[in-house]
């Protein structure tokens, strides 16, 4: 069965007072075309958006991930209405998926603690100019 791999995508912020980094969830299907599921705006108005991108391993400030789960490409539309549900993000995005037990949807991650350490891991990676989480997915050389 083809599923694709689910990750929390890190995005570096330039320019924000306080925060460094921008999370999403992102569903793989290759490293450029992805669902992406987030929350946009402001810290005052913000608002969950779930939506394709074309050219997810192209964004200028996309520096990794963490492959937390896979989801059967049958399954997407579930987990765009599922998430609208979520209140507090990604971490508990990832609890409610695994805690909702759907066939073709598998969390295999859902601890802030060990998701943060290997988001900083591989934040460095990004740094030192290394393969990021989608090229090691994606290409067979890495």
């Amino acid at each position: 069965m083809i599923t694709y791999p689910l990750v929390v995508a890190q995005y570096d912020l330039k320019g924000h007072k306080s925060l460094y980094e921008h999370w999403s969830l992102a569903a793989l299907q290759t490293k450029k075309k992805s669902y992406i599921f987030e929350l946009v705006g402001n810290l005052d108005n913000f608002a969950y958006e779930a939506s394709t991108n074309a050219d997810f391993s192209g964004a200028h400030s996309l520096c990794g991930g963490c492959l937390v789960g896979n989801i059967d490409p049958g399954q997407i539309e579930w987990v765009k209405a599922k998430l609208q549900e979520v209140r507090v993000w990604v971490i508990e995005a990832l609890r409610l998926l695994k805690e909702s037990a759907h066939p073709g949807v598998e969390i295999t991650l859902v601890t802030e603690r060990v998701t943060r350490k290997e988001l900083k891991d591989e934040k460095e990676r990004w740094d030192l100019g290394k393969d990021t989480l989608e090229d090691r997915l994606f290409d067979p050389d890495n």
